[in-house]
């Protein structure tokens, strides 16, 4: 059950931060601005390829790459917030049967949502490349699980059984 409220918790987090108008990650008084939606922005927007949603990503001023502190903490809160997203997700599978793709498709999801959401925000930019980003993380992080997980599970094969009790470990 905690493991479902840590999740519900985390988007929930998720959710409310792209929801807040012209957020600044350094600035913790700006994480409480109120939502203000933008009158030109249009959802379907999303869907075709000339729109903002797949335009720049990297800030720049006169043609040349310019970003501020605002710029990197809110690229390492995106990857540390879809690593953990993804770790909660992952747990919340019962069944082990493709349990990594289908934690890894829910971020996807997620970050998909959450982007689409931010474009219609005013003061934030919904980018298609942050929803890369956020399914790059989930991916590495669920990556680094799924090996550490293997890599025990051949160290406990690996321990000889010494109490005389028959042991099986399934993979």
């Amino acid at each position: 059950m905690i493991k479902k409220i840590l999740l519900g918790i985390m988007i929930v987090i998720i959710f409310q931060l792209s929801s807040t108008s012209s957020l600044k990650v350094i600035h913790p008084k700006t994480w409480s601005n109120q939502t203000i939606y933008d009158d030109k922005a249009n959802i379907s927007d999303v869907f075709h390829l000339d729109s903002r949603f797949y335009g720049g990503y990297f800030p720049h001023k006169n043609g040349i790459f310019y970003a501020d502190l605002d710029f990197f903490a809110h690229k390492i809160s995106h990857i540390t917030a879809y690593a953990i997203l993804s770790i909660l997700i992952l747990s919340n599978i019962k069944s082990r049967k493709h349990a990594f793709k289908r934690a890894w498709l829910g971020v996807v999801l997620i970050a998909f949502l959450d982007e689409c959401n931010q474009y219609l925000v005013v003061g934030r930019t919904g980018l298609f490349l942050d929803v890369i980003v956020d399914s790059a993380s989930a991916f590495i992080a669920l990556l680094t699980v799924y090996t550490l997980w293997q890599l025990a599970m051949r160290n406990r094969q690996a321990i000889p059984n010494t109490n005389g009790i028959k042991t099986v470990v399934k993979a």
